[in-house]
């Protein structure tokens, strides 16, 4: 019984690692946004779904000038 809940216990562990990489993996870690990654794969499902059901896809593209500058400033060694 014991073996069990040793292994129950690190598959919960294992399982909250998974969802903390997939998390990093997929979001600005200054700012918790996603990331391109997490764009490309939302924008890819999007057009998918907009061909597949016959609907209108648009998409806005918004640039923040000088945020190069507080990235690189304040980027993922930062505590913030």
């Amino acid at each position: 019984m014991a073996k069990r809940w040793v292994f129950l216990a690190l598959q919960k562990i294992s399982l909250t690692n998974i969802s903390k990489l997939t998390y990093q993996a997929s979001h600005d870690l200054l700012t918790g946004l996603p990331n391109h990654t997490a764009f490309d794969d939302c924008l890819n499902e999007a057009f998918s779904d907009a061909q597949q059901n016959g609907k209108l896809l648009v998409v806005m593209h918004l640039d923040l000038d000088g945020f190069k500058t507080v990235n690189d400033g304040l980027g993922s060694d930062s505590k913030v």
